[in-house]
């Protein structure tokens, strides 16, 4: 399973998702990021050191183009951040195999790099609509935020 996810991981940074006309302000390009598979005590400490939230998440992204001190580079080793993916947290959400919502968090975690988010109903769709647009690179139906929304739905 792991070679898999990293095979996808490095898929996913190749591809450029954009459904926004501008694209969001870090979009101009693949480039590197760090993947981190981690436990819930880990994330626990990150999301609360860096969050001000003393709770496990299933994945936390930390952009380093939303950082003014960002080391600017050739598009080619663009540095676009790292995503911290809580394994027990994938393992107890999942509604399918442990594999596929690694690959959602995957996905999710790699659109905030990319500057999307999910803050506002607009924000989302454009959010939801990249998530989509990478799972679909491998045959997945749905996303979190779609999965959250349809859950939210009456």
């Amino acid at each position: 399973m792991r070679q898999r996810l990293r095979r996808k991981a490095a898929r996913i940074s190749s591809v450029l998702v954009s459904t926004e006309d501008p694209p969001p302000p870090h979009e101009s390009g693949p480039g590197e990021w760090t993947l981190v598979f981690a436990d819930d005590e880990t994330v626990q400490a990150l999301n609360r050191d860096y969050r001000e939230l003393d709770e496990t998440t299933d994945v936390l992204s930390f952009a380093l183009e939303d950082d003014d001190l960002a080391p600017q580079l050739p598009d080619a080793e663009r540095l676009l951040g790292d995503v911290i993916v809580s394994v027990e947290q994938a393992q107890r959400q999942t509604p399918d195999t442990l594999e596929q919502e690694l690959l959602r968090l995957l996905a999710h975690g790699y659109c905030h790099l990319l500057g999307y988010d999910h803050v506002d109903p607009a924000a989302m769709t454009a959010m939801l609509e990249a998530e989509s647009g990478l799972l679909e690179l491998f045959g997945e139906r749905s996303g979190l935020l779609e999965r959250a929304s349809l859950a939210e739905s009456p």
